[in-house]
């Protein structure tokens, strides 16, 4: 980009800084086509000659920021035109953002870029001294639309050798988000609150969650209707503010815009949740920093009002109007949801209505959690943790067949190692966290990577990843035991899956049978991948363990007076437990004797063991096919992910089994989590039965189980184009009609099968 970075001077250190930037100029005639190009450190709302056009960037790393590319010869023309920038940076790391400090790059291609002759400004409306929104965000938004900017001054040009131009500036590589309106499908709460006196306290989470609500009946229904009537609100007595709850009834990411008229100094609170609790939005939170809630000051002119810059997750939101001292009119409400625009390729359908919806669920749950990258959850996070994608990996591609976010997913990884090698729990991470290096995903990262080939036959992407999985591996080998056992630094995160967690198990610092059978995994994948990508890889010190690993880990952790595998060594710690886990993985790295291999095998229905959560089910579900018993993944999902389903949750929870929904995590637990999707990679996998068995579906096999189903369809994306698929169960056989791309090949039991339409029984 020709162009340098800028910011106001004095804003090098300044917390929750909010600036704009201009440039006036002047074009003689219109064109055709005007590139805009456009990074920021961190956020930034772009709009030319007054209107808006765009946020961003894509998120970044410690190491590289993103530009975005707008067309904007249209929005030009003959005479002076002007181009406007509001930019936020917190200013501190976030798991959003790892910022430098606050400042701007862009060009106007063929034109100019940012120098010293734009002009610069500090946003005074926007309150810096406010509480974090939560933890993994950042700060609030508190915009008090009576205050002005600061004066324009030209720019401060940042130095070359600082730490946000030297960071790489890269072409944004994922497709801009999608934007779709969304109006409310109910106002369930109406309801009259205490008048607060102190309109500088910054605690409104507290007061929230607290004050007292008196029923009111305003009869607003109209407000649900898009381009419905204009509502007219009276001031209540006593100055009491006007609580109003709007149900979205989805999982919204994004933003909430409420279009209102009222008297200068009106005060509009705002929360965000995805349900009801005690018939109100709870935004107080067991965590401090949990606030979910945002402040608005009107000047008395009609506004739209809502989080601008930053998105928030939510399903429902309330808002309070307070202050109020005069007649205000709302004209509207809506939502306006922002995720990645994903296209519906893989479909399924079956006689089973339960397993149709939580399939649709389950794809709904997906997209509401893809937005520049894969994010845990809308609502409370919003952020990329690198564990989650062990589902999200396979179960996105399974569903969209769209690799540009995974593959952005991967090479974010890559560019925020830490110096050590190993891999952060989420990315950008923290640098002063290393309690938030996961150690489990530095080994399983190489798993995403098995299924990320086969479903794409990307192989620049894998080489890319296989020198940084070969680092965090010697780095893990710093830590094996003199019989070869990982035993890892307390100071690293050594989470697993929430079901321990939720029982009152911690393996922080402990030595887990787990972690060995992901350390086996790992080394057996990065050789089968450097073999299939022709990437030179030094083999002996990794054959060494593979061979050596099995007997060792049985040898430590296998309880024969019990028959089963324990999960960590320190029994007493951890009650000596057993869990479905432990034996799955066991199976799936095909690290059991023939006795051991059976006891595995029963362990995994054995339901006196502990269950995985919804997250790692996913491993079990394999497990459970490979030992032919995927009857009973069959029976747990329609059990716990069926039972979700039935409560009218339109996305997949965080947590069902131990705990569910918001209960888990002390209330904190979200209605919505990619990490949970694992049903989809059963359908599609066991029930119709396509399965990769060569990079990008080249050769596939079909080897459907219908179980109990009368017929189940479904399509598959494949690079080469959809596999479609219709199974019918006809009385001992199977009638399928199976169609394929060209250049792809099907294995069956029927022979093998290329390009078009074909129908035989198995």
């Amino acid at each position: 980009m020709n162009a340098y970075w800028i910011a106001p001077s004095g804003v090098e250190n300044e917390k929750n800084c909010y600036f704009q930037v201009r440039r006036r100029f002047k074009v003689k005639q219109a064109e055709k086509s005007v590139k805009f190009l456009i990074s920021a450190e961190s956020y930034y709302i772009l709009s030319v000659n007054g209107q808006e056009l765009g946020h961003g960037p894509a998120r970044g790393t410690h190491s590289s920021n993103y530009y975005d590319s707008y067309e904007i010869a249209k929005y030009l023309h003959p005479g002076e035109n002007e181009i406007s920038i509001l930019c936020q940076c917190m200013n501190y790391d976030t798991f959003i953002a790892a910022p430098a400090e606050p400042a701007v790059i862009a060009e106007l291609e063929g034109y100019f870029g940012t120098d010293s002759e734009w002009d610069v400004r500090i946003c005074n409306e926007w309150r810096k001294d406010v509480n974090t929104y939560s933890v993994q965000v950042g700060f609030m938004e508190w915009k008090d639309f009576r205050k002005s900017s600061g004066a324009w001054t030209k720019a401060r040009v940042i130095s070359p050798e600082s730490k946000v131009a030297v960071k790489k500036l890269l072409p944004r590589d994922v497709p801009m988000l999608k934007e779709t309106a969304y109006y409310p499908a109910e106002i369930p709460v109406q309801a009259a609150t205490e008048t607060l006196k102190d309109l500088e306290n910054k605690d409104i989470h507290t007061v929230f969650t607290d004050e007292k609500h008196e029923p009111l009946n305003l009869n607003i229904k109209e407000l649900i209707l898009p381009g419905g009537q204009a509502f007219e609100l009276e001031p209540l007595p006593d100055k009491k503010g006007i609580a109003l709850v709007f149900d979205f009834s989805r999982e919204i990411m994004g933003r909430f815009e409420l279009d209102i008229s009222a008297p200068e100094g009106t005060v509009i609170d705002i929360g965000h949740d995805e349900e009801l609790w005690n018939g109100r939005i709870k935004t107080n939170h067991s965590q401090d920093s949990y606030t979910f809630t945002d402040r608005y000051i009107l000047d008395g002119s009609r506004l739209k009002v809502g989080n601008s810059i930053h998105d928030r997750g939510f399903r429902m939101v309330q808002i309070v109007i307070r202050n109020l001292k005069g007649k205000a009119t709302i004209h509207g409400v809506r939502a306006i949801d922002r995720r990645y625009p994903v296209t519906e390729a893989a479909q399924f359908n079956s006689s089973d209505m339960l397993l149709n919806q939580i399939w649709k669920a389950g794809v709904e749950t997906l997209s509401a959690c893809m937005s520049d990258v894969y994010t845990d959850c809308p609502w409370r996070e919003r952020s990329f943790w690198v564990n989650d994608l062990i589902v999200e990996n396979r179960t996105g591609l399974q569903a969209f067949g769209d690799k540009r976010i995974n593959a952005r997913a991967f090479r974010m990884v890559a560019a925020d190692v830490f110096a050590n090698g190993l891999i952060p729990g989420v990315c950008p991470c923290p640098r002063s966290r290393e309690d938030l290096i996961l150690l489990a995903p530095n080994l399983y990262i190489s798993e995403m990577l098995v299924d990320y080939y086969l479903y794409t036959a990307d192989s620049e992407l894998v080489k890319e990843m296989i020198p940084v999985l070969e680092k965090a591996l010697k780095t893990f080998s710093e830590s094996e035991d003199s019989d070869g056992l990982l035993n890892p630094p307390e100071k690293y995160w050594n989470f697993i899956d929430w079901s321990y967690e939720l029982n009152g198990f911690s393996f922080r610092g402990k030595e887990t049978s787990i972690l060995n059978y992901f350390y086996l995994m790992a080394l057996k994948n990065i050789l089968n991948l450097a073999g299939k990508t022709g990437y030179r890889l030094e083999k002996d010190w990794i054959e060494k363990r593979i061979k050596s690993l099995p007997e060792k880990i049985a040898s430590r952790f296998y309880k024969k007076e019990k028959g089963f595998i324990s999960d960590a060594l320190d029994l007493k710690t951890t009650g000596g437990r057993f869990s479905h886990l432990t034996h799955a993985l066991a199976l799936l790295a095909d690290a059991c004797t023939p006795e051991l291999k059976e006891k595995a095998k029963q362990a995994i229905v054995n339901h006196e063991l502990l269950l995985p959560e919804f997250y790692f089910h996913f491993f079990v579900f394999h497990a459970l096919e490979l030992t032919g018993q995927a009857e009973d993944a069959l029976t747990r999902i329609r059990k716990y992910w069926g039972d979700m389903i039935k409560t009218g949750t339109p996305t997949y929870w965080e947590a069902g089994i131990h705990a569910k929904g918001k209960a888990a995590y002390h209330e904190d637990g979200s209605l919505c989590h990619g990490f949970a999707t694992s049903p989809l990679d059963f359908m599609q996998t066991v029930i119709l039965g396509i399965k990769p068995l060569e990079p990008g579906f080249k050769s596939f096999s079909v080897k459907p189980l219908l179980f109990d189903l009368d017929f189940a369809e479904g399509r598959v994306p494949t690079p080469s184009g959809n596999i479609k698929i219709r199974i019918e169960k006809s009385g001992k056989k199977l009638k399928i009609e199976l169609s394929i791309p060209s250049d792809l090949k099907a294995e069956t039991e029927a022979g093998t099968f290329e390009n078009g339409t074909h129908n035989f029984e198995i």
